[in-house]
């Protein structure tokens, strides 16, 4: 069950580099030498503002519900580790209990 939740722990971080990378290099193509030649350049810095006001608006959003995320399926494993321990316990109380 460890294993479960370190694979998939490990998948959601890999998501977060991702979008971390992306969200990068949006900052990193904000230069002067993007906004001195033609056409090209200009769809580069246009796209490149448009990154950066999406990464402005939904970036923090999107940080809560990746953390939010982890942080429920971490909590919710406990959880179930815990019910699966209560239930064992319930289940050795009843067969040492006499009968009555």
């Amino acid at each position: 069950m460890c294993r479960d939740s370190g694979i998939l722990f490990t998948n959601i971080w890999k998501m977060y580099g991702v979008v971390w990378c992306l969200y990068m290099g949006s900052e990193s193509g904000r230069t002067g030498r993007a906004e001195k030649g033609g056409t090209g350049s200009r769809r580069r810095v246009c796209l490149v503002r448009v990154l950066a006001t999406l990464k402005g608006f939904y970036g923090f959003t999107l940080h809560i519900v990746l953390c939010g995320s982890i942080l429920f399926l971490l909590t919710s494993k406990s959880r179930q580790k815990k019910q699966l321990r209560n239930d064992s316990k319930s289940k050795n109380e009843d067969k040492t209990r006499p009968e009555t």
